[in-house]
């Protein structure tokens, strides 16, 4: 896990979350599972949350009042991947919307640097207690504009390539 960074500073463009494929993520064609990429996704922005926004999405639901229940999630494969290799997610803020943050994923596969996938995320911000949209806190919106104004000055989707 990476560490959280401090107030007013911003990570490194764009953010990169690591994940290695285990055996319990294959099928039976030994590469890894289709239904893992989803959740392989999730992961990456829960921790991109966490270092970016320093929101932990359990204490924000307990703590806070508020939840960020997803309403959209597409996934364009490009490559397969297996517990030999690991996969560097690339996370992207797509659109601030007044409720929703829509994120940009690719997956690259190291050693290769081969694109595995592209995927779509939205998200929107709901009061917990009543379920209902609410708008995204002032202090979340401008670190989400400040990374995603940041990530504009480096190779973005489609450009980017694994190191």
């Amino acid at each position: 896990m990476s560490k959280l960074i401090d107030e007013g500073e911003l990570p490194e463009f764009p953010y990169i979350y690591e994940r290695r494929i285990r055996w319990g993520d294959t099928d039976v064609a030994k590469i890894a599972y289709t239904g893992v990429f989803p959740e392989i996704g999730l992961e990456a922005i829960e921790d991109f949350c966490l270092i970016v926004f320093g929101e932990n999405w359990y204490e924000n639901t307990i703590d806070e009042g508020r939840g960020n229940p997803f309403v959209h999630l597409s996934i364009d494969f490009h490559a397969s991947v297996t517990p030999r290799e690991t996969l560097y997610v690339a996370v992207w803020i797509e659109k601030i919307g007044r409720t929703s943050l829509s994120y940009l994923l690719e997956g690259y596969i190291s050693p290769s640097g081969k694109k595995s996938f592209t995927a779509r995320y939205t998200n929107v911000y709901v009061n917990s207690s009543s379920r209902k949209p609410m708008e995204i806190p002032d202090h979340l919106r401008k670190k989400a504009e400040a990374y995603q104004s940041a990530c504009k000055a480096v190779p973005g989707p489609g450009e980017f390539k694994l190191l």
